[in-house]
């Protein structure tokens, strides 16, 4: 399953690729740096930093649907309401809009 994290802890994100799935976590660049880690005991885990603070953030809303374009995510996770919130307006016109779940 392709899992889409938005604002998630990075150890749920090694967990879930851990246990066979293909994830990508997204975090304000505040919380987590970019890069894509290959530790074969954790698994792969692509993580994404962008820079958006306030709820309504049209640059996150903009990466986040950017990135779901190209990952096409089978679920969308957001963890924050901030992350909701650009979740639900960044996959609003996608033609294959994964179920967004808080």
């Amino acid at each position: 399953m392709k899992i889409m994290l938005l604002h998630a802890a990075a150890p749920l994100a090694r967990e879930l690729s851990r246990r066979g799935h293909d994830v990508l976590s997204c975090n304000t660049i505040h919380r987590q740096p970019n890069g894509f880690t290959t530790d074969p005991e954790r698994g792969p885990v692509q993580y994404v930093a962008f820079q958006g603070r306030e709820k309504i953030s049209l640059s996150a809303i903009r990466n986040v649907s950017n990135l779901a374009r190209r990952f096409q995510p089978d679920v969308l996770h957001a963890f924050m309401p901030s992350s909701l919130a650009w979740g639900v307006l960044g996959t609003a016109g996608l033609p294959k809009r994964p179920p967004v779940f808080s």
